[in-house]
């Protein structure tokens, strides 16, 4: 019993210098500022550069439209590219592919998330298809 006392109150001491030794640290006063003497000029603020607020999920804007190069000072080179970006055929098969895979994996993440709630491991050993 009496060790159960010595060992309890060696513990509180501890907690207690421990508490003590980090209380006594102000946050960001790890390295403070060197002093400037008196008199001297203090040195100006250094700030990042303004970045205008964009708003997520819009595209950037491409700018005045004088910076803007028309399609018909592209060499043809340049306007075969711009053409071939243009060109959207094939491009549903894709999306609606995409689509039904992410309609298959949302209907097999579904399962698994009941099974976890269930607290069942194997669906299939159960005799259940997702």
């Amino acid at each position: 019993m009496k060790k159960l006392i010595v060992v309890g109150i060696l513990f509180v001491a501890a907690a207690m210098f421990a508490t003590a030794s980090w209380s006594d640290v102000a946050p960001g006063s790890a390295n403070p500022a060197p002093m400037q003497p008196e008199g001297s000029p203090v040195p100006a603020a250094t700030t990042a550069p303004a970045v205008p607020d964009h708003v997520p999920f819009t595209p950037y804007s491409a700018g005045p439209p004088e910076s803007l190069v028309p399609y018909s000072a592209l060499s043809s080179d340049e306007k075969a590219v711009v053409d071939r970006g243009r060109d959207t055929t094939g491009w549903d098969q894709v999306g609606d592919a995409f689509a039904s895979a992410a309609a298959e994996r949302a209907t097999g993440a579904a399962a698994q998330a009941a099974a976890q709630q269930l607290g069942i491991e194997d669906l299939a050993g159960q005799g259940v298809v997702p």
